[in-house]
């Protein structure tokens, strides 16, 4: 497949005189090193070799299956699916938390700072496909803003303006494994990139990834580029009718072979991104499995939860339950203004379905806001998946 590789351009080393007392003491100052100018690739005639194009297909095709079997039943476990994509991208950047921690900063019930990151990612992903817009540099900015909302000194939602590199020491880019186009090209880059997104003529899995292997190589951001650039994939799948419903968490594939994942993007900007796109073919299958068995979990848990609590089928217990299953740490006054349920019958149910062992009560952290509500059930089963995603190919 023939596909252009990066090339280089040298550059001066002079770091941010703010950031150095004495310049003089500044490791390999005034000298030269190569960064990385990715290809334009917004009119590339792209060629899918016959084997790559048919594995692509059939990996479509199974998100498309997915998303059209469980998208009408999937309204409490939608926002399930979302937090393990953000859960697995997360992971990938070795950020880690368990769901209760995850699902507590959604509701400002914990402090972890890898819970609050990961929390925020579910916000963009959901954010980005719901409301994409035109994927495009502004798009990224959104949702780069959103994950680094708590770190405003990583000066979130803007372009960088600086070296950024991958590897060696962190004081200089020589040396390093990759370093990242100059500051005064992203322009440019992000425009291109823009362009090849917009395009519609590229089988839409193939054009997915190829458009994530040329962000990913640009590195427009400070930080957060590899969450961003993963959450821009749920976005053009959305865009490009791969899914319609649902959130397939495709990070959980990348997760369970990482170094497969890395060596893939960097094959990407040596010109070829034949290992990326089978890198995304496995991780597609493995995703759609692990979704699937995500989703069965969760009905199976949500259908002897139900035959736990007795009710009458006019109640709105039901209800209840099912926003527990989708909001699986809450209050008291975050069900009640959500299904429009008066406090008092609310609190009723709550205590039915904690005596039903379905949930139970706990404090909040947050003096007079009085218990919050979890279901230990579906947060295990989130748990689960997250260990399953990190069961790393040897």
């Amino acid at each position: 497949m023939k596909w252009p590789s990066t090339t280089t351009v040298t550059e001066t080393w002079r770091p941010n005189p703010g950031k150095w007392a004495d310049q003089s003491k500044v490791p390999h100052f005034g000298e030269p090193y190569s960064a990385s100018i990715p290809p334009s690739i917004a009119t590339l005639d792209v060629q899918l070799p016959g084997a790559i194009a048919a594995d692509l297909e059939r990996s479509t095709m199974l998100l498309r299956d997915f998303d059209a079997e469980f998208g009408a039943q999937l309204s409490p476990v939608t926002a399930l699916l979302i937090r393990s994509e953000s859960l697995s991208s997360s992971q990938i950047e070795n950020v880690s938390a368990k769901a209760r921690q995850v699902v507590s900063a959604e509701i400002g019930e914990s402090e972890n700072r890898n819970a609050k990151l990961i929390a925020a990612g579910g916000t963009v992903i959901l954010d980005a496909i719901r409301n994409p817009g035109q994927i495009d540099v502004d798009l990224a900015k959104r949702i780069q803003a959103g994950l680094l909302a708590d770190s405003p000194d990583l000066s979130p939602g803007e372009l960088r303006q600086e070296p950024i590199w991958i590897g060696s020491s962190s004081v200089s880019p020589h040396g390093a494994e990759y370093v990242a186009p100059p500051a005064a090209m992203l322009p440019q880059l992000l425009n291109d990139w823009s362009e090849f997104v917009a395009r519609t003529d590229i089988p839409v899995l193939a054009h997915t990834i190829l458009a994530h292997g040329q962000f990913e190589a640009i590195h427009p951001f400070r930080d957060g580029n590899g969450r961003t650039g993963r959450a821009l994939i749920q976005a053009m799948l959305r865009a490009r009718g791969a899914t319609r419903h649902v959130a397939v968490p495709i990070s959980s594939g990348f997760l369970m072979d990482t170094d497969h994942y890395f060596s893939a993007l960097i094959e990407y900007e040596h010109g070829n991104p034949l290992p990326l796109l089978q890198a995304t073919v496995l991780a597609t299958d493995s995703a759609v499995a692990n979704a699937r068995l995500l989703v069965t979990n969760i009905n199976d848990i949500r259908d002897q939860q139900r035959a736990a609590i007795t009710a009458r089928s006019d109640s709105r217990i039901w209800e209840l339950h099912d926003y527990s299953i989708r909001q699986p740490v809450f209050t008291a006054n975050m069900v009640a203004e959500a299904l429009v349920i008066t406090t008092s019958n609310v609190q009723r149910n709550l205590d039915l379905l904690v005596d039903a062992e379905v949930l139970i009560a706990s404090a909040s952290v947050h003096r007079g806001r009085g218990r919050v509500y979890l279901s230990p059930g579906i947060l295990d089963e989130l748990d689960r998946f997250a260990d399953r995603a990190a069961r790393r190919v040897a």
